[in-house]
């Protein structure tokens, strides 16, 4: 069993940013199962956080007045294009088998909270997709050298 603290710093490094937490997995010597445990716990853990983090602070900006449901003045930003290019094309799915990878976890799912959070089994794409990616990293660097 590896030490506590080479388990936490996997599972708090799987919370916010996914890949650092397989590179410190792989860098502490982690076998097959407890990778696989570690790293996709520590990603569900944040998708939970964020997710229903994201879903509260959404409902009270819309409850201050701060975040409106009357159309604003367009503003088009390169960032502001790229997350509506992304929610338009995806859709749910896509941007949940994103988020692990190429998005951090926290900037996932609060996409998901603001465009999605009507759909029922987001939730259930974000928690999937942290399991897929979790075991496909565990595969590929453990078995494909």
């Amino acid at each position: 069993m590896p030490p506590f603290t080479h388990i936490v710093s996997v599972f708090l490094l799987s919370t916010v940013k996914f890949l650092l937490g397989v590179s410190a997995a792989l860098a502490h010597g982690f076998s097959f199962w407890q990778f696989i445990l570690f790293t996709t716990s520590g990603g569900i853990a944040g998708v939970l956080f964020f997710y229903y983090f994201g879903n509260v602070f959404f409902t009270f900006l819309r409850k201050k007045g701060i975040l409106k449901n009357k159309p604003d003045k367009k503003i088009f930003s390169y960032k502001n294009r790229k997350i509506v290019k992304i929610k338009n094309t995806y859709g749910v799915i896509g941007i949940a088998l994103l988020t692990p990878v190429l998005l951090s976890i926290p900037i996932g799912c609060l996409l998901c909270a603001r465009y999605f959070a009507a759909n029922k089994k987001t939730i259930y794409y974000l928690i999937a997709s942290v399991y897929f990616w979790g075991i496909s990293f565990a595969f590929f660097s453990f078995f494909y050298k």
